[in-house]
């Protein structure tokens, strides 16, 4: 299902979409060189696509990296700059040979771009998968760690550092802010007592049933519940064997619609007319997409064997 949504996807819209082609790219990249079976010649060619958008962007922004004016004009809609954020930090799922090449204006627009409590902010808001400052500041603090050039050390480093402030003082309210103070916390090699705080807390919202909800007051779905796993196993703060992933899966598992996918309901504010994807679930098919990867990858984690 997710191969084809996301090629599906891309072929109707030609839009680098948060809800799709990030999130799907990434569970393509896992299902890959976890050892999963499927479709090797379509993966190959999703892919192929994804990096030669990476490269435009990164071409793109070569001419807005010398000014804050400039970066923040690049940053547009139709552009959004939410693509190279989440696009440089795809190897957060541990495959970092995926894309080798540059991605310094990708660093250098977004160092521009850092407000002046320390933070970063995501783009135009799309409930929930776009909507943390938490974790748009955390995906910044590793763009700008891997990928600023050397010259840049020790601004970057105090950005850095601003940015580790913001995200120890800031409530999280969401899954997705507690996922992201615990990535900008480990991304930014902060002291291991507080990245397990973080962990803690993150592990201190799943339900009784196993699950996750997006946050406070609502229901445990499979998108808060795959954020959640995925975000506690990457930064190594939980093993699949633990109890608390355990019932993770199980939950997972038993949520699962016959057609491999997830439901979610939506709550974001539509932002144009109704868009047929080709996923399942109508209305809510964007978010259910989305937590079908989340999902997904959590699952990846424990049933594939992890590459070398």
């Amino acid at each position: 299902m997710i191969l084809p949504g996301v090629d599906v996807w891309s072929q109707r819209t030609g839009c680098n979409s948060c809800h799709h082609t990030l999130v799907g790219t990434q569970t393509i990249l896992m299902a890959v060189r976890y050892g999963m079976k499927l479709d090797s010649t379509l993966a190959e060619r999703l892919l192929a696509r994804f990096k030669e958008n990476l490269i435009k962007h990164q071409n793109r922004y070569a001419a807005a990296t010398e000014s804050r004016v400039a970066s923040a004009r690049a940053d547009k809609p139709g552009l959004d700059l939410a693509y190279g954020l989440a696009g440089a930090t795809l190897p957060v799922v541990g495959l970092d040979d995926f894309y080798s090449g540059p991605l310094s204006s990708f660093a250098l627009v977004l160092a521009n771009l850092q407000f002046e409590d320390g933070s970063w902010t995501h783009g135009m808001a799309r409930f929930p998968v776009e909507s943390s400052d938490c974790l748009t500041t955390a995906h910044a603090i590793r763009t700008l760690s891997q990928y600023a050039p050397a010259s840049e050390k020790q601004r970057i480093q105090q950005q850095v550092a601003k940015a580790v402030e913001w995200l120890r003082a800031e409530t999280c309210a969401t899954t997705d802010d507690l996922a992201g103070k615990l990535y900008g916390l480990l991304w930014a090699n902060r002291d291991e007592r507080e990245i397990r705080q973080a962990a803690a807390r993150l592990l201190r919202e799943q339900r009784p049933d196993g699950s996750w909800a997006q946050k406070r007051g609502m229901n445990g779905d499979a998108y808060a519940t795959g954020v959640a796993l995925f975000a506690l196993y990457r930064t190594r703060q939980l093993s699949t064997k633990a109890d608390p992933y355990r019932r993770g899966v199980e939950y997972l598992l038993r949520t699962q619609e016959e057609d491999g996918s997830w439901l979610i309901p939506t709550r974001a504010i539509p932002l144009s007319g109704y868009l047929e994807s080709g996923s399942p679930h109508g209305k809510h098919q964007f978010i259910s997409f989305a937590g079908t990867c989340w999902a997904t990858m959590a699952l990846i984690a424990d049933a594939g064997k992890p590459p070398v």
